[in-house]
């Protein structure tokens, strides 16, 4: 019963941008899944998504993450090829060939204790997902 309960308030918290933490994704991860993350190891594990994408099929977009914001909790994903909604939705999700892990993206950012993922295409349009809003995005200093 603890744990239904726990689940929740997971939940409804999840839904509330005022839960969001440096600790807690504000989406449903099972808490055994979530890791806790501090700044290097966001900024690591952006670095390692970078890599990923760079020897996989989609090395000619020239996909870059980087962690940003104060908390360096936020995963910002460049890539200078114009993209659409429905490619960055299959890439955010790992829909059919736009899987690179099992997942997508939206696995990797809650595994690795993001709150959320700003994609950013080569026509500057931007795509947001999780507890990050557009207009913060451009406020958003890359982590080093």
């Amino acid at each position: 019963m603890r744990t239904n309960f726990f689940l929740v308030m997971l939940v409804a918290c999840a839904a509330l941008t005022s839960c969001t933490s440096d600790a807690a994704p504000a989406t449903t991860i099972p808490p055994r899944m979530a890791k806790n993350h501090g700044r290097s190891d966001r900024i690591r594990a952006a670095a390692a998504f970078t890599s990923r994408y760079a020897s996989s099929p989609f090395a000619g977009w020239k996909v870059r993450a980087e962690a940003a914001g104060p908390l360096c909790n936020v995963l910002v994903i460049r890539t200078p090829i114009v993209m659409e909604g429905a490619m960055v939705d299959a890439m955010h999700h790992g829909d059919g060939e736009y899987e690179i892990d099992d997942g997508g993206v939206q696995r990797f950012y809650l595994e690795e204790t993001f709150r959320g993922v700003a994609y950013r295409d080569g026509s500057d349009r931007i795509w947001t997902y999780g507890a990050v809003k557009e207009a913060e995005v451009e406020e958003l200093e890359p982590c080093h």
